[in-house]
């Protein structure tokens, strides 16, 4: 009921307690450590908290092989016998299903900690092994330019937790840095993350950059996903504009120039409504530009 494997401690067969248990049977450690394993895989698979319902010593020993089994497990306090049936003490601290999922988790924690001690290739190249592994295969001349040019590796320091996309951290990250409309499984970050291998950091800070702007976007999510987009493609070369437009510093990539177009159409309309109401002097003082 609780699964195919059990928990058993590799160092029984010096264990003070096996040895008494040899002593009152008469027996030695080899059969008493398989009678052990028999009593323990067999109440894993009938109970979760120890309880053996009609269960006796008798059947203990004779299921066992070993004679007297089962009243030494009640001397050395292993072992409650009851009239209706047996107790195993503590049963539930290392088998059943929460034991073994409290189990998996130090196990998985450990061996986490272990690849963060020796630098995992996971937090030193990004996103994910398999993000690297599909823009190399996907797009290999990117690949070689980005070596070429040394891109800055510190956009890469968010490591993925264990059992969460790259996606669904991505998601994580952006919610954290103020976009509470960030959705995980919204294709264009799937892409832009998994496929693009767009850095985590890019997209933190293009949302702290929208939620700067007065007004912000609209659409912070996907404004910022655009604007990660279209900055990774091209270098990411920073764009030296508090509004989006580029001074010359270098041509907007097609998703930069629509996420810079829809602002410009929210500013407009903002600038429209303050017209109307005579609160305002049209378009260029919603823009801030002088005059």
């Amino acid at each position: 009921m609780a699964g195919d494997w059990m928990k058993m401690r590799t160092n029984l067969w010096d264990d003070p307690r096996v040895a008494r248990i040899v002593d009152l049977t008469d027996s030695c450690e080899a059969l008493v450590i398989g009678g052990l394993y028999w009593l323990w895989s067999m109440a894993d698979q009938h109970t979760e908290d120890g309880w053996l319902p009609g269960m006796s010593l008798r059947q203990i020993d004779r299921k066992s092989g070993v004679p007297g089994l089962g009243e030494a497990l009640s001397d050395i306090g292993w072992l409650e016998a009851k009239p209706d049936g047996v107790l195993i003490v503590r049963f539930d601290d290392h088998n059943g299903k929460s034991a073994k999922k409290r189990c998996q988790t130090a196990s998985r924690v450990a061996k986490h900690k272990a690849g963060n001690a020796t630098g995992s290739t996971e937090t030193r190249t990004g996103n994910a092994t398999s993000v690297t592994k599909s823009v190399t295969e996907r797009y290999p001349e990117k690949r070689r330019e980005e070596k070429i040019s040394t891109p800055d590796t510190s956009l890469h320091a968010f490591e993925i937790p264990e059992g969460m996309t790259a996606a669904g951290w991505a998601g994580v990250l952006m919610k954290r840095a103020g976009c509470h409309t960030a959705s995980s499984s919204h294709p264009d970050l799937i892409d832009a993350v998994e496929v693009e291998g767009v850095p985590f950091q890019m997209l933190v800070d293009l949302v702290e950059e929208g939620r700067a702007r007065a007004p912000p976007p609209k659409n912070l999510f996907t404004w910022a996903i655009a604007a990660a987009r279209g900055r990774h493609a091209e270098g990411a070369k920073p764009v030296n504009s508090s509004n989006g437009s580029n001074h010359g510093t270098r041509r907007l990539s097609p998703a930069e120039r629509t996420a810079q177009l829809a602002l410009e159409g929210e500013l407009a309309d903002a600038a429209h409504a303050a017209t109307l109401a005579g609160t305002g002097h049209g378009y260029a003082d919603a823009l801030g530009a002088d005059g």
